[in-house]
């Protein structure tokens, strides 16, 4: 049985969702909310195997929206809603799952749902090996894809929805969110510093402190320094021993 929430600022929506997951006997929509904060509050408590968001919401974008539940559960699982179709490239470089077009009726959600439990189906099989088997990173430029040694990269980054690894010569697109290499490179001496930033440990070479419990980083080979965030001021720390 696979456990759903839904975000949507429209009540008429959710009413909508719930009627159709009443007609679901392998699914069950546990929580919706008109509120996306409130939602990211619950969403560990409630732990989902599926997150319904809507794009277009007033508090936040439900694709800013989607890259922090990507921060609390890298492998979640989303589906977009929306009444336009102008997202869809945007939504799947958050890692969507499936985008959906509003009106969802029975049968486009069945298969949405679907392509959960096949990804899930995936994930399960990879796992035994997890992210630690991980040789290259798979990056993209000029619509050509370099695998990229993690050991020769200084850093990822998140801008304008997109995410970014960058080496001392280049700036290469990725796909999945940052939440999904944290996990993959946590092995490999990666360190995720910012809420915007995963920076290789190996390639660190200056540490300046600054105020309210930060730190400017500084790499080899890079002229932008990065920022470690109250967050992880206190491991990043004892990483070094500092």
């Amino acid at each position: 049985m696979l456990r759903v929430i839904a975000i949507d600022d429209e009540p008429l929506i959710l009413d909508n969702l719930t009627y159709i997951f009443n007609n679901l006997e392998d699914a069950e929509l546990v929580a919706s909310f008109l509120d996306p904060m409130q939602a990211l509050k619950e969403y560990s408590e409630l732990q989902p195997d599926a997150v319904i968001i809507d794009i277009n919401m007033p508090k936040i974008n439900g694709l800013d929206f989607a890259e922090r539940i990507k921060e609390l559960d890298p492998m979640a699982n989303i589906l977009f809603l929306t009444a336009y179709d102008n997202y869809a490239i945007n939504a799947f470089n958050v890692g969507a799952v499936d985008y959906l077009l509003k009106p969802v009726t029975e049968s486009m959600l069945r298969k949405s749902l679907q392509r959960i439990r096949a990804k899930s189906s995936g994930q399960n099989s990879v796992s035994q090996t997890g992210p630690h088997t991980i040789i290259k990173i798979p990056a993209l430029t000029n619509n050509h894809i370099h695998l990229i040694d993690p050991a020769d990269a200084l850093y990822i980054t998140v801008s304008a929805r997109r995410v970014y690894c960058v080496t001392d010569s280049m700036r290469y697109e990725l796909q999945h969110a940052i939440g999904y290499w944290e996990e993959a490179l946590k092995t490999l001496g990666w360190f995720r510093c910012h809420r915007c930033y995963l920076l290789n440990l190996h390639k660190v070479c200056e540490v300046s402190l600054m105020f309210n419990n930060t730190y400017d980083v500084r790499l080899y080979n890079c002229t932008e320094s990065i920022p470690v965030s109250r967050t992880y001021f206190k491991s990043f720390q004892k990483h070094f021993n500092l």
